[in-house]
């Protein structure tokens, strides 16, 4: 729990907080007389709980509407957009985690059979779901075309609630080239985007992902250098680099929106609802899903699985026999990753950063 030495780090803390809070809302009992039927409502209430449900920017739409009436048959509820599988997840292990610490903690021994029904239900929940990579139509359409959102790559973007316009830019594009999650992305810094050498002494731009000082990976992501793809090179990445370190910026994404122990939530926001406006509702597909769209273009390209590994970091078996530790990531040889990110190609044809008039 919170403050203790195996607890929540202060991000997962902000994270886990509103999930606690509608658990005890929906769950306001004794905890020796919590049940097993008391449990299996409390899942009917997670799997029905609506997108953005807590977010305060949306509080509008669901003024007077309480978890209670969230299962009431009575109830219209279909207007609401449903969370995925993985939130709903989320939801019923951090109630799980917090019954089996009041039962540890309290030796509340009646807990078991509320918890035992807690695991029965996350077992049956794919964390992935069907989250899919993008289609090249929904590439074209989030990349390329004039879509009907207010603002996009053709028309160009605002800094508006407090995203800057660089950001919702460059973050989308990143997240194409590199497979990286949001989070990874908008915790970097400047001197994590350099110059570095090949085992046959070429030099090459990498984005170098590691958990230096105040960032963090992403769950069993390990530290990584992905080559700045010659698209990202062509659109200005690197000038746009270079303008940040000459006005005295310390990170990428200066203006993102970040807590304690690092959690990027308005700028997924940001993208979930351009995405939409873009018109793609598809609630499979994500920013993480950029991850799976290269993932799945090296693989029908014939990557190897090591190769497809070293680029969303995860063990990468034969390709480099080092141990990664915080920096031990860079003795790595480079080369066949660069061979590999100069063959990505996705057929978009890109736009130039501008402002939106």
């Amino acid at each position: 729990m919170p403050g203790t030495k195996d607890g929540w780090s202060p991000a997962t803390e902000v994270k886990k907080t509103p999930m606690l809070e509608s658990f005890v809302e929906a769950c306001d009992k004794p905890a020796a007389a919590f049940s097993w039927d008391d449990a299996n409502r409390y899942i009917k209430i997670a799997q029905v709980i609506p997108s953005n449900f807590r977010n305060p920017s949306h509080a509008k739409r669901f003024v007077g509407l309480t978890l209670e009436m969230l299962i009431d048959d009575n109830i219209d509820t279909s207007e609401f957009k449903s969370r995925l599988p993985s939130a709903i997840s989320n939801d019923i292990k951090t109630a799980r985690a917090f019954l089996e610490w009041i039962r540890i903690e309290g030796r509340v021994k009646e807990l078991q059979d509320a918890i035992t029904a807690f695991d029965r239900t996350t077992k049956r929940i794919s964390m992935e779901s069907d989250r899919r990579a993008f289609n090249p139509e929904e590439l074209k359409v989030l990349f390329e075309d004039n879509n009907p959102a207010e603002e996009n790559y053709v028309k160009g973007f605002n800094s508006r609630r407090g995203i800057d316009a660089n950001l919702k830019y460059w973050l989308p594009l990143l997240g194409l080239y590199t497979g990286a999650a949001i989070s990874e992305l908008c915790q970097l810094h400047l001197s994590d985007i350099h110059q570095h050498k090949a085992f046959d002494g070429s030099e090459h731009w990498v984005i170098d992902f590691n958990d230096v000082d105040d960032k963090r990976l992403k769950n069993d992501h390990r530290p990584r250098l992905i080559p700045v793809h010659k698209i990202l090179l062509e659109l200005g990445f690197i000038d746009h680099v270079q303008t940040l370190l000459k006005n005295g910026e310390r990170e990428l994404f200066p203006s993102a929106q970040r807590y304690k122990g690092q959690s990027f939530m308005a700028e997924g926001q940001w993208w979930d609802e351009y995405s939409d406006n873009a018109g793609i509702t598809d609630k499979n597909v994500v920013f993480h899903s950029f991850k799976h769209t290269l993932d799945t273009w090296l693989s029908n390209n014939h990557a190897d699985r090591d190769m497809v590994a070293a680029f969303s970091g995860h063990s990468i078996g034969t390709m480099a026999k080092t141990t990664y530790r915080t920096g031990g990531h860079r003795d790595a040889d480079i080369g066949p990753l660069v061979e590999w990110i100069k063959k990505i190609d996705y057929g978009l044809n890109h736009h130039p950063f501008k402002l939106a008039g």
